[in-house]
């Protein structure tokens, strides 16, 4: 039986763990932009008229959502594509998700496996990772585009 005199110094651990609210989101998005800009190139040689925005907004259930949208050419009825990376805080860090999708129809072009990251330089690392791996499928925009199935 324990002593209920006896105290136990509680034990926890904050190695690797930082207050999301005080991570620079800015910073995090435009460093996202700085690579996710060289979808541009390979979208414009698949199609020479595409339209690109970027943006980003948050919510109560992310706290960054950055992504480009590529439009079709003026005219055209094919669903613009959405290419973006939402950061989902959580009990311990961030759920990061990346994909390609309509931006009206919400078909899913590709969606990346969803990864957990704890801290600044953990976040900034996963997301430049997933950035690069959405460069690299810059086709499927271009592609999705054209397609006349994609139409809304």
């Amino acid at each position: 039986m324990v002593d209920p005199a006896v105290m136990f110094s509680p034990i926890s651990r904050i190695e690797g763990l930082e207050r999301l609210d005080l991570i620079d989101w800015d910073e995090v998005h435009n460093s996202v932009q700085a690579i996710l800009q060289d979808l541009d190139r390979s979208v414009r040689q698949a199609h020479s008229q595409v339209k690109i925005r970027e943006g980003s907004n948050h919510s109560g259930a992310w706290s960054l959502f950055t992504y480009r949208v590529y439009g079709p050419a003026e005219g055209s009825l094919v669903d613009p594509v959405v290419v973006g990376i939402t950061f989902s805080p959580t009990q311990a860090g961030v759920i990061i998700r990346a994909d390609m999708a309509g931006e009206e129809g919400g078909d899913i072009l590709l969606e990346l496996p969803p990864r957990k990251a704890i801290g600044k330089l953990a976040i900034q690392e996963t997301a430049r990772d997933l950035a690069e791996r959405l460069v690299k499928e810059g086709l499927r925009i271009g592609r999705a585009l054209q397609d006349a199935g994609r139409e809304v």
